[in-house]
């Protein structure tokens, strides 16, 4: 009986996102496959009860589930301010004004971002796309460790990480399942499981930045905006620190505001200290808060570069305004790793330097003006 109103429920769903094309496919995405996930993993009241809690905070607050969790200390604060945020359900408003753009451009696709890099010069992440159509050649092989992640989609969905353990022995080690072992092309084959794939090598951090933070990859997440008289300016600067050196990605994880001006990364809440779990982890957390980073500004300025190769590549179709951007300061200087329509609003408001809204007000405000004169 479940699996038919799972069923049905899939059914209704779809006819809603054909109907009501936001609301049906957001709700679609973030309360339905959800739900269903848990019936079929044999946990139908769990995903009862998950779903009539992610329906409430989507439908009548307009949070994402996961913005509902993240929030769930600040809830009363957020509702109070709620009709003057921007928040992903604003994001995902914005974005549609744009889908036309964006699929003329066809950079959500991370060997598409790749060649855009190389033909305008910036400095990214080595990438190869995956066909299957062919064995990997002998120069990436001998790239190990790498990287292997979707050619389009983020979260973390289908990354892994591989080395080689002998001549033509390797292990891929998946962010999310065990590890296994074997040749490299019959592994890449079964990860892929048809689907297209990149390659990129494991970045490291550059010497100056690895003695503070450790030698787990710091990320940049950098969001761009294209000012009135269209040079690209930064609107906010985040750091994704690790706090453990666990591969293919760290296990724990420490975002905090940047400021532009000077690099210093903001000062750590003491309740988000507090809840990480790790007492290592925890030493870290500390030591990091207020730290000045090397290679702040230079990431920065590579972010709004790669913003205007973007817009010179739409010509005529506009893409968004915003932009957010995946970065790394490695040795070689900074480098572009991805780029990010879908960019998750939240961090920039909610992370452990605490609860600060200030910048949604710069975000609604570009993203108005933008759809005053589309």
């Amino acid at each position: 009986m479940l699996f038919t109103l799972a069923k049905r429920s899939r059914i209704l769903l779809c006819a809603m996102a054909i109907q009501f094309p936001t609301i049906g496919r957001i709700a679609y995405a973030q309360l339905l496959k959800p739900w269903v996930r848990g019936v079929r993993a044999g946990r139908p009241l769990q995903a009862f009860g998950r779903l009539f809690r992610d329906g409430k905070a989507l439908l009548r607050h307009r949070l994402w589930p996961s913005e509902a969790r993240i929030l769930r200390h600040d809830l009363a604060a957020v509702r109070q301010r709620r009709s003057g945020l921007y928040l992903q359900w604003e994001h995902q408003e914005h974005l549609r004004a744009y889908r036309g753009a964006i699929a003329a451009l066809g950079l959500h696709d991370k060997a598409a971002f790749a060649r855009l890099c190389t033909s305008a010069g910036l400095p990214h992440a080595p990438t190869a796309e995956l066909t299957g159509e062919e064995p990997l050649n002998a120069a990436w092989r001998e790239r190990q460790p790498l990287i292997i992640k979707p050619a389009a989609g983020s979260g973390a969905q289908g990354l892994a990480s591989l080395e080689r353990l002998a001549t033509d022995q390797w292990r891929l080690r998946p962010f999310r399942g065990e590890p296994c072992e074997g040749s490299l092309d019959a592994m890449l084959a079964r990860h892929r499981d048809g689907a297209r794939f990149v390659l990129q090598p494991l970045l490291r951090n550059h010497p100056d930045l690895a003695a503070l933070v450790g030698p787990a990859l710091a990320t940049f997440r950098t969001v761009t905006a294209a000012s009135e008289d269209g040079a690209p300016r930064t609107l906010s600067l985040l750091a994704e620190l690790p706090l453990d050196d666990a591969l293919p990605m760290p296990r724990r994880w420490l975002a905090l505001p940047v400021d532009l001006s000077s690099g210093k990364l903001a000062t750590c809440d003491a309740r988000a200290i507090e809840r990480i779990d790790d007492p290592q982890a925890r030493k870290r957390a500390g030591e990091l808060s207020g730290q000045v980073l090397p290679g702040a500004a230079s990431v920065a300025a590579l972010a709004c570069d790669a913003h205007a190769a973007v817009l010179q590549a739409a010509g005529a179709d506009r893409p968004p305004p915003m932009i957010g951007w995946d970065l790394a300061f490695t040795a070689s200087g900074p480098l572009l790793i991805e780029l990010n329509w879908n960019w998750a609003v939240l961090p920039h408001h909610r992370n452990a330097a605490g609860l600060d809204f200030g910048r949604s007000i710069e975000f609604a405000r570009v993203a108005g003006s933008a759809h005053s004169i589309a």
